[in-house]
């Protein structure tokens, strides 16, 4: 298989500035290639790969659409629900291709590719209590962070719902999504009853604040990281 000069010294300066060395190892490479990129070397060689993809012109555009769903999620503009349908629709398009010919590749690609979009999504700690009853710096200000928080897990439940799960990691990535969610409608509670000035019960919705994120972060120690390895 032939890999054009201009794509392999670009892969492997991704792979020396991300590794920290230098490799000529296309097992590697690999996976620090551009989606671009491996459109230019499945297209090049599409001899060997026509018995998979059958269509080069329905190749070509189906990477062509997910390139500008990846752009989208890699400035930080919001995926909507049109893009996930999309998503969805290409990744099964072509992941029927490939395991109509290597289905335990398949298998092992969809644990692998969810459990490095896991890894991606709580690569910090998501925790970040909110505080608006005793904030020092303000109620405006304070109100004004947890709207913040509010759209941090709102992109977080979409990023996770978007995951596409493998089968057996259906209930733990479920479960994942529900503790998110209880960790935002009591954010989204405390703001509403901030709002309203009632004091009281915004001490109260704090407490359940403290509780979702206790919940949240447990069970990412627990049972998360054990699955990621880390």
């Amino acid at each position: 298989m032939s890999v054009s000069n201009t794509v392999r010294q670009s892969t492997e300066r991704m792979y020396e500035s991300q590794e920290g060395i230098a490799t000529t190892d296309g097992g590697e490479l690999i996976h620090f290639t551009f989606l671009l990129d491996l459109r230019k070397i499945v297209v090049s060689n599409w001899g060997d790969f026509v018995h998979i993809f059958k269509s080069q012109a329905r190749f070509t555009q189906l990477l062509d659409d997910l390139n500008v769903i990846r752009r989208a999620e890699a400035h930080n503009r919001e995926i909507t629900q049109q893009q996930l349908i999309a998503l969805t629709a290409i990744h099964k398009e072509l992941m029927d291709q490939i395991a109509a010919h290597m289905p335990s590749a398949v298998s092992y690609y969809l644990v692998e590719n969810w459990r490095i979009q896991l890894g991606s999504i709580f690569e910090s700690n998501i925790e970040e209590h909110a505080n608006i009853a005793s904030e020092p710096c303000g109620i405006v200000e304070a109100m004004h962070a947890v709207e913040g928080q509010i759209r941090r897990f709102i992109d977080l439940e979409v990023r996770v719902r978007s995951l596409l799960v493998p089968p057996g990691k259906e209930v733990l990535n479920n479960r994942l999504v529900m503790l998110l969610g209880n960790v935002r409608e009591s954010l989204e509670q405390m703001l509403s009853a901030a709002q309203a000035g009632d004091a009281d019960r915004v001490v109260s919705l704090q407490s359940q604040n403290e509780r979702a994120n206790q919940e949240l972060s447990q069970f990412r120690e627990e049972y998360l990281m054990s699955e990621l390895g880390t």
